[in-house]
């Protein structure tokens, strides 16, 4: 079965930035390969400057979490775009073991990040995801996250 979604895709419609509410320095991946209705597939090109770069040209692979949860805020991001309506701040509510069989990435990488939706609702996805070098998983973590009505209120007393 082929989804509609895949067909229509353009990644040159969307930049990241449109589809995931982190600016510069903390927007983290780079381009949307592919997407599809419960799936995406992103771009990290960990050769352009990062934050989380060491002086040894590393990139610690705890931060590779925060990869999962960004490609997963531009998958959900893109469908609410595609829907007409503005993209919303998520919180990561926390993970199921991240797994990582490296202790860092090498900052020369290109990496791709590939999600899957397990389940959601209005407010609250399960998502899997994997960490791709050169087509070999190298970390993977399934995440939940929260997407508020109005993410303010919750910081109100």
């Amino acid at each position: 079965m082929v989804n509609i979604v895949q067909q229509s895709f353009d990644p040159a419609r969307f930049t990241v930035a449109e589809l995931v509410c982190h600016k510069p320095p903390m927007l983290l991946i780079h381009d949307v390969l592919s997407i599809e209705e419960k799936s995406i597939n992103v771009k990290i090109d960990l050769s352009k400057p990062s934050l989380f770069h060491s002086e040894e040209g590393t990139v610690p692979s705890f931060v590779g979490l925060e990869y999962i949860a960004q490609s997963t805020a531009a998958l959900v991001g893109y469908h609410r775009k595609r829907q007409g309506l503005e993209v919303k701040k998520g919180f990561l509510l926390g993970t199921r073991v991240y797994e990582s069989k490296v202790a860092y990435f090498d900052a020369s990488e290109i990496l791709s990040v590939k999600i899957n939706e397990v389940i959601t609702d209005d407010m609250i996805g399960v998502y899997q995801g994997e960490i791709l070098s050169k087509e070999r998983v190298i970390a993977s973590a399934q995440i939940k996250a929260v997407m508020p009505e109005d993410y303010k209120r919750l910081f109100e007393r």
